[in-house]
Parts: C-alpha cells; sequence; structure tokens
C-alpha cells in the first residue's frame, strides 16, 4: 500500500479488524479478525527488522548489527585506554620537555594541541594499515559470512565520513587525558623532579586497567555461554532421526507408483525407509485448518492453535517417531484416510491424557473421524521455536518430500538411490539435500556468533595484555631502586614477583566483579531467544575469571620477575 503523505498507519491498522470480519470468511465460526489480524510494515524494515514465516528471502536482523557494532566499539575503547595508560606511564619522559616549552612562554592550550595532533597523526596512520589489512582479508571475510562484500562499497562518501569521523574522534579520545594531564603540571615542580610521585599513583589510571579487562572478561563470557548453548542444541534430543537422512523434492504425480520406488529403493540394500509428507523437519509448520472436537453430544471448535502435516502411510516409521498411545496409519484400515494423529502437545493442550485422546471423534480439515494415535513430542521446527501443536492426516495430494534414511556409507549409497530415482523420474535432476545439514544451517547465524565472539574476545585479551604489559614495564622502572634495595635487606625474588604482581591481580579481580552481572544479564536476554535453552553455569565466571587472571599474571610476570633477577648493586650504584 502506498499511504498518502501524511497519513497515520495506526489508523489505518485500526480499521483492519472491521475490515477482516466483512470480507475475509470466518474460520469454523471464528472471527477472522481474532484468527489473523492484518497489519502493516514499512517496506524499507523488511530486510532488518521483519522477522515474520514465508519470507521472500533470508532476513537480516538489526540486533546482530548493534550488538557487533557495540563490540567493536568496545574493541577501538580497549585501545583507546592502552594508548591513555601508556601515554600517561610514559610521561615522566616527557615532563621535563612540557615544563621547559611552559618556561620559555609557551602557552597550555599549544601544547594540548600538540598532544592532540600527535595522536590523531597515530590513528590516521592505523587507519591506513587498517585499510590495508580489509584489503587483505576480505575474501576471507565474504567466505565465512556468505557475502559478496567489495572494497569498492567502502569508498562510498557517506561511509567514508563516518571512518573520517570515528578516525578523528578516536584520535581526541586516545589523546585527550595524556594531553591535559600533561599539560597540568607546574614547570617548578616538574624541573625539580617532584612528578614521579604523581606518575605513581594513578587512581584513574586503575580503573582505565579495570574497564579494559571488564570489557575482556565480558567477552570471554559471553563466548563459553555461546558454546554452551551450541553444544546444548547439537546434544538435544529432537525425538526423531535426522542422520543420514536424504530429503528429495517430490516431483511426481498421480501415476507415480511410490510403492514400487520404495521397494526399489530398498532392495539396493543402502535405503533403511521411504517417507512422504508436506513439509520436512527443519522447515516451519506453516499450515493449518480449522479443527473441531466433541464436547457434550456436538462437535465444537478447538480453541488452540493445530498446525497441520500431510504425512503418508511410512512417514513415522521412516522417522522413527515413537507412539505416546494408539497406533500409526495403517493401509490395512480403509478408514484410515479420514482418522487424524496428533501429538503429545495437542492432546495436553486439549485437556487429555494420549490414552484419553485415542478414539474420540476429531475434524482436522478434511479429515474428519478419530483420533487413532498420538505421537511423542518431536522438535520439527528449530530450538528457537516452542513445541508445536501438531496434527497429522493423509492426504496424497498434498507431499511435497521424499524422506530416505539411508543405512551404511554415504557416499556409496548416494550412487545406487540416483540409479533408482533416473528410473522414476528421468526428466529431473538427482537435487538432494540432507536433513542434518539443513538443521545445521538453522543455527548458522549462531554458529557464526560463536566464532566472531571468540575472535574478538582474543583480540580484546591480547589489546588488554599488551597495555598490561606496558604498564608493568614502566611500574618496573619507577620501583628499580625500591627493589634492589628490598633485595638487600633479604627480600626474595618470590616476594618481590608477588609484591609487584598483587596489585594488577587485584584490579583484574575488580573487572571480573564488574563483568559478570554484566554479562549475565545480557547473555541471558540473548538465550531467552531460544524455546529451548542451556543455563548459564557458574563455571563459565570461574573459567573467566581464571583464565584472564592467569593471562594477566603471565604478562605482569615477565616485566617483575625480570626486575626481581636483577643486580641490585647495578640498581643502586647511583646511590
Amino acid at each position: 500500500m502506498l499511504l498518502s503523505p501524511g497519513s497515520d498507519p495506526k489508523r489505518i491498522e485500526a480499521a483492519f479488524p472491521a475490515f477482516q470480519d466483512k470480507h475475509v470468511p470466518p474460520e469454523e465460526g471464528r472471527k477472522a479478525s481474532l484468527w489473523s489480524v492484518l497489519h502493516l510494515q514499512k517496506l524499507t524494515d523488511i530486510h532488518l527488522r521483519s522477522h515474520t514465516d514465508s519470507e521472500v528471502e533470508p532476513t537480516g536482523d538489526i540486533s546482530y548489527i548493534y550488538l557487533f557494532s557495540a563490540i567493536g566499539l568496545f574493541i577501538l575503547l580497549i585501545a583507546c585506554i592502552n594508548y591513555m595508560n601508556l601515554a600517561t606511564a610514559r610521561s615522566a619522559g616527557r615532563a621535563k620537555e612540557v615544563g621547559m616549552r611552559k618556561v620559555v612562554g609557551a602557552l597550555r592550550a599549544q601544547l594540548i594541541g600538540q598532544f592532540l595532533s600527535e595522536s590523531v597523526v597515530l590513528v590516521t596512520i592505523a587507519l591506513g594499515i587498517a585499510s590495508l589489512l580489509v584489503v587483505l582479508f576480505l575474501p576471507a571475510l565474504n567466505d565465512f559470512t556468505h557475502k559478496q562484500l567489495v572494497f569498492k562499497q567502502l569508498l562510498d562518501p557517506e561511509f567514508l565520513g563516518i571512518v573520517l569521523g570515528i578516525t578523528l574522534l578516536t584520535g581526541l579520545v586516545a589523546g585527550s587525558y595524556p594531553a591535559f594531564f600533561l599539560t597540568s603540571f607546574r614547570p617548578l615542580g616538574v624541573l625539580k623532579g617532584q612528578i614521579a610521585s604523581t606518575m605513581r599513583t594513578g587512581k584513574l589510571r586503575q580503573v582505565l586497567v579495570i574497564t579494559q579487562f571488564a570489557i575482556a572478561i565480558a567477552l570471554i563470557i559471553s563466548t563459553a555461554v555461546v558454546y554452551n548453548q551450541m553444544k546444548y542444541i547439537q546434544d538435544y534430543r529432537l525425538g526423531y532421526a535426522k542422520d543420514q537422512v536424504l530429503l528429495l523434492p517430490d516431483v511426481g504425480d498421480s501415476t507415480t507408483n511410490y510403492e514400487t520406488l520404495k521397494q526399489q529403493l530398498i532392495q539396493t540394500g543402502v535405503v533403511r525407509d521411504m517417507g512422504r509428507s508436506s513439509r520436512i523437519p527443519s522447515g516451519r509448520l506453516l499450515d493449518s485448518y480449522g479443527a473441531m472436537a466433541m464436547k457434550g453430544d456436538t462437535m465444537a471448535p478447538v480453541k488452540i492453535n493445530l498446525r497441520g502435516l500431510s504425512v503418508d502411510y511410512d512417514f513415522i516409521p521412516a522417522y522413527q517417531i515413537g507412539m505416546a498411545a494408539g497406533r500409526n496409519f495403517s493401509r490395512s484400515h480403509s478408514t484410515d484416510t479420514s482418522m487424524v494423529v496428533l501429538n503429545e502437545t495437542a492432546v495436553r493442550q486439549l485437556g487429555w491424557t494420549p490414552e484419553q485422546a485415542i478414539g474420540k471423534p476429531f475434524q482436522y480439515g478434511p479429515a474428519k473421524g478419530q483420533i487413532i494415535g498420538v505421537t511423542k513430542d518431536v522438535h520439527f521446527e528449530s530450538l528457537h521455536q516452542q513445541m508445536a501443536a501438531l496434527a497429522m492426516i493423509l492426504r496424497p495430494g498434498q507431499l511435497n518430500w521424499l524422506s530416505v534414511p539411508l543405512k551404511g556409507s554415504v557416499p556409496a549409497a548416494l550412487p545406487r538411490v540416483e540409479t533408482v530415482w533416473k528410473q522414476f523420474f528421468p526428466e529431473r535432476p538427482f537435487d538432494y539435500q540432507f536433513l542434518d545439514a539443513r538443521f545445521d544451517r538453522l543455527y548458522a547465524r549462531e554458529q557464526t556468533q560463536q566464532t566472531l565472539f571468540s575472535v574478538f574476545a582474543g583480540v580484546a585479551i591480547l589489546i588488554s595484555c599488551l597495555g598490561l604489559f606496558g604498564l608493568s614495564m614502566f611500574m618496573a622502572e619507577q620501583r628499580t631502586k625500591e627493589i634492589g634495595i628490598r633485595k638487600v635487606l633479604g627480600a626474595s625474588e618470590v616476594s618481590l614477583v608477588a609484591m609487584f604482581s598483587k596489585d594488577f591481580m587485584r584490579l583484574v579481580v575488580v573487572a571480573l566483579l564488574i563483568a559478570s552481572p554484566v554479562a549475565w544479564y545480557a547473555m541471558h536476554t540473548w538465550l531467552n531467544d531460544f524455546a529451548y535453552r542451556t543455563d548459564i553455569h557458574w563455571w563459565v565466571f570461574v573459567l573467566a575469571g581464571g583464565l584472564t587472571v592467569l593471562i594477566a599474571l603471565l604478562t605482569v610476570s615477565f616485566q617483575s620477575v625480570k626486575a626481581a633477577l636483577t643486580n641490585p648493586v647495578k640498581s643502586l650504584r647511583s646511590e
């Protein structure tokens, strides 16, 4: 619908229920507006903000763009924090320069401009290196994301403006604290060497270290939770056999003898069974008919959303779906063409037990008979979806898929199945899929997330450790004489390493305490997208904290051990 300028979509939507009830035939006595309410959607919202069934093509998700943009900004923030920490830590080397400049008349604004421009120049050089890396790794990124991005797209004027703006902002943010910190020193104090004590007690520097490690720990926790959820999905019992199930589109017609096709496939020795259905597991159950059940002495519409699946006699045994009560459709019962088989969820929503449901009069679409069986629940759809109430009926004209469970070696089986296929459908290509591959594609986005979280967490830890390494090097230089005096007075290397490391370890522990609740909330929200999900276990936080402490300890220990092993005579010679 092309709306007139100034039209209010909400006013138009408000008129839809009455419109539907007037023009759309009611479904078994129910108002059409209660069954499926029409709504408006902006055309430009479909690609990233639409998640309805039967989309024209797979859509994106704006939430993931926000998520990974935020992670990218967090990693950029870690790099800025490192620059601030290292620049201020090395300020002692430039303090006298600042003092001398002030003495000869330099204004503070000039000094601030100098330090900010140095930072912007460094970030601009980094932009050039980053652009080269993008060119080198773009093919690998396209393979990973299954996209067709080209570097030319990055030269769009709007995008270039954003990149240059981020570059300038990053340079200013990274250089702001060192610039204002260095230029705040009084020249007399700097030239007298009174800056050392100021450098040693950097409260803001500690806050920045905590911030960057909190980000890194949150990413590690997120990676672990995503991994656990993916393993939970892979190990979850779906209720049917999905391994080595060959899926073929049913291209036959009313003249195709499927019983003969099945027997010839089984005679090859590589096929266990064959079943046909209107839809296949790993897809959505989008079909639905009106349902009626006996209430008192009359048939009345049921109030549950009962999804429909057309099957043949062999579908249930082909997938090895268990029966909770009753029986499967049988060729020996001619009346089964009017019967219905429900799943446990449908029976439970109707208020019956499986045993109570057997034999009850039931109508579902064209099937007007009785309930002859109740299957155990199977997860036909993705685990993102709640278990659907399902009704299976025999409808030969609605069967679009062949499901062929194989046995033995798949590479050896495929040529034999293809030979039989060509005998029945010589004009049709042998176009097949495997059910387990379709099942994996249901969670391709989550698999990508898992990989990206791992990469981002690794990058964040690496950058954090680089900053920690630089800080520990600076602190070792600042405390060289102190370490020398302690060694002369009998301190052991182990005690010196412990003394030197404990301050940094305390910061990492604080970062863990801050990151844990934030990461728990974020991943709890992410898991809510799954109807069936794992718990966030306590050991995930212990693992993330222990791993971060270990990495930080190894980073700091390198400098602390080096300082502890230094000959005190060298450090105290000038005293």
